[in-house]
């Protein structure tokens, strides 16, 4: 804890700063942040008025654990958490895991931890195929270290937005919460009540029984995160992404204005569940992967993709965020699709701060 007894948070690999954002809203105080992007950090200032990056400029973790001045900034923090890179990890890659270089990223994540006197709580986030990558081989190697080298205890459980929050987002991510000095390998499938609940793992299970329960109504509509403030650029049509205005119009005879559709190279889809499909990185290389809305504007029927804006709204991120103008519209979509849920982080970091502060 910091002087105003407050619990403290450091945040690697922050992107756009959601993660720190979500433990923020759960009462934690950020004491620095990082990320190699330099316009992820023009983001990350507008979302927290503040810049807490190491150095105030992006750079790698291995240049800050291998530079004395900028080393000296990671201080100690109560809870230590990383979104490290998925592509190693992800479908959508090419599923390299450790052999891409991007993959030694969460090699000097542990190296960090060791520089920084092992904080009480680890918390990391990944996408949901990192738990089967390599048949499963890679998360169960992390999660080894994480137990015999640091002794940490490992949780991961897989999360979906909509489930858990209000937000109308299919968006399945893994996330590992891991306790110091409880060394023990735990799975919410594991049906041995002794692997879930034993007395040398207290704050595990305090954690365990404080997890965000699954809600019982819907989430809220689509349109409820709709701006309606689109340039001519995001419309379909007979002059913008004109191929994949024909895919939407020749495979849709009725439209839905309560979800999203979303064209996937070849073919035009629906998304089910009045749900918008899950916001990916790469929404901002094309006419494809962004989700796409029908929208009755006055007389006109237009088809037109979500703006960045629009992304982050469903994403959580608070309605008073605006967007840095600076920063290119394709930045800001992989921006949105990298980062996360804010108010399904803040929901486990109360769980967090719950059992420090409670379970001694």
């Amino acid at each position: 804890m910091n002087k105003n007894n407050k619990l403290t948070v450091g945040g690697l690999c922050s992107g756009v700063g959601g993660i720190e954002y979500g433990f923020k809203k759960a009462g934690f105080e950020i004491l620095w942040a990082n990320d190699k992007d330099k316009y992820a950090m023009d983001t990350y200032m507008a979302l927290h008025g503040h810049n807490h990056f190491i150095g105030k400029n992006p750079y790698k973790i291995s240049k800050i654990l291998n530079d004395n001045e900028l080393k000296k900034e990671l201080k100690p923090v109560d809870v230590l958490v990383a979104g490290f890179p998925c592509q190693p990890f992800s479908i959508a890659g090419y599923r390299k895991g450790f052999e891409d270089e991007r993959g030694t990223v969460i090699e000097e994540i542990f190296d960090a931890v060791k520089i920084l006197g092992r904080p009480k709580v680890l918390f990391l986030e990944n996408v949901k195929n990192f738990r089967s990558h390599n048949r499963g081989k890679t998360c169960l190697q992390i999660s080894k270290f994480l137990k015999e080298k640091l002794e940490y205890s490992v949780y991961d459980i897989i999360l979906n937005t909509y489930l858990y929050t209000d937000i109308p987002q299919n968006r399945e991510r893994t996330f590992i919460i891991c306790f110091k000095n409880e060394p023990s390998f735990i799975r919410p499938e594991d049906n041995n009540e002794k692997n879930l609940f034993n007395s040398e793992t207290p704050l595990t299970n305090h954690f365990l029984a404080k997890l965000p329960k699954e809600k019982k109504s819907a989430p809220k509509s689509i349109k409820q995160f709709l701006n309606n403030e689109y340039n001519d650029s995001d419309l379909y049509n007979d002059h913008h992404f004109k191929k994949y205005y024909e895919m939407l119009r020749s495979t849709f005879k009725q439209f839905d204005d309560e979800t999203c559709y979303q064209i996937r190279r070849i073919y035009a889809r629906k998304n089910a569940k009045g749900l918008c499909p899950t916001l990916t990185a790469n929404m901002g290389t094309g006419g494809h992967n962004v989700p796409i809305v029908r929208q009755k504007i006055g007389r006109k029927k237009i088809w037109r993709r979500l703006t960045p804006q629009e992304c982050f709204n469903l994403q959580g991120f608070p309605k008073t965020f605006k967007l840095p103008d600076q920063v290119p519209n394709g930045q800001l979509y992989k921006q949105a699709g990298n980062s996360v849920t804010i108010p399904l982080i803040a929901q486990l970091a109360k769980a967090i701060s719950h059992t420090l502060l409670n379970c001694k």
